[in-house]
């Protein structure tokens, strides 16, 4: 991660700081890594100064106490999350981006479902998980069949109208109790969602700014009819060249097609574009089936995932995307 600071600690001759020396001077050349050594001196002093290179920087060698800098990481006690962000911070070489909005640029890789299931639990609806996913499910299915949301719908429009779906699933199949009021609580729960997708959406639009300002991007979303307005509602709609929405394209994730318009729209072979989103099984697996390069937001998911050997690379923020190519 760039200017990233890591501390590894231990003696120059114990077996494990020789290890770590190794396995970073061979395979983060091309990273922006500062690391503070403590300690480390000797043989494992001097081999770790000699396979540096690039972009990878040893700072303060020697006898540095960590509290000193609270905002390094002992190595010793994070070597797996160390290794797989290394293994995150290798450059794509790409001319183009396709990314994904809901899940990914609206809420930061928690799942929508996720997302209204915290705000069920914050205004108490009284219900079990197993009851909500069945009428999400069913809200997703009906919302994608019947044309209850507008093209000048609003996000909160959104909300009112999926809360609402489910909120009348959930009483016809007697999991609320009687007299429930579904319209002041289908607000409440959209107050909550809104509020959280304006803070993410805030950041996730400086992130836009900074990719589009070194690529063309395209947005590629499975919506409904209205990603548009909600494009200038949150003030991101000017970093797209192009928007491919399945609600008009007639085509859905995962169909590679949806992705195949995509690169179409970018104009550049696939193998040189670069897939963003939140799902492996509705982004990744057919992007890459489109020949795309993929960057798989792995968040709070809504399934459990199988083996994600199609992901190029695996980011938990947005913004590490920023990491990830080269920017202009």
């Amino acid at each position: 991660m760039s200017g990233s600071v890591f501390h590894c600690a231990g003696g120059g001759d114990e077996p494990h700081v020789f290890g770590l020396c190794d396995y970073y001077c061979l395979n983060v050349a091309h990273c922006q890594y500062y690391v503070f050594c403590t300690h480390a001196a000797g043989n494992a002093r001097g081999r770790f100064l000699a396979g540096i290179s690039g972009n990878f920087h040893a700072v303060g060698i020697g006898n540095i106490c960590e509290p000193d800098y609270p905002n390094t990481r002992n190595i010793l006690d994070y070597d797996r999350f160390i290794i797989d962000e290394i293994e995150m911070n290798k450059t794509l070489d790409i001319r183009g981006m396709m990314l994904d909005y809901g899940g990914t640029i609206d809420t930061g890789g928690i799942h929508w479902a996720e997302v209204l299931w915290a705000a069920y639990r914050d205004t108490g609806i009284p219900v079990e998980k197993s009851a909500f996913r069945e009428a999400y499910r069913h809200g997703e299915r009906y919302l994608a069949l019947q044309p209850v949301i507008q093209p000048d719908y609003d996000l909160f429009d959104v909300l009112i109208a999926k809360t609402s779906i489910q909120l009348i699933d959930l009483a016809e199949k007697g999991f609320l109790p009687a007299f429930f009021d579904i319209p002041e609580n289908s607000e409440r729960i959209s107050d909550i969602c809104y509020e959280q997708v304006c803070k993410t959406v805030k950041k996730s639009a400086m992130i836009l700014e900074r990719l589009s300002q070194s690529y063309p991007l395209v947005l590629v979303s499975n919506y409904y009819g209205n990603i548009r307005t909600v494009l200038k509602e949150f003030d991101v709609a000017q970093y797209f060249t192009d928007v491919i929405e399945s609600a008009v394209v007639g085509v859905r994730k995962p169909d590679p097609a949806i992705f195949v318009l995509g690169v179409r729209s970018l104009g550049f072979d696939a193998a040189h574009i670069a897939a963003v989103g939140d799902s492996y099984v509705k982004d990744i697996i057919p992007a890459k089936e489109a020949g795309c390069q993929t960057v798989w937001l792995k968040g709070i998911e809504w399934e459990e995932t199988p083996d994600a050997d199609k992901a190029d690379v695996v980011i938990e923020h947005f913004e590490d995307l920023l990491n990830i190519i080269r920017l202009s």
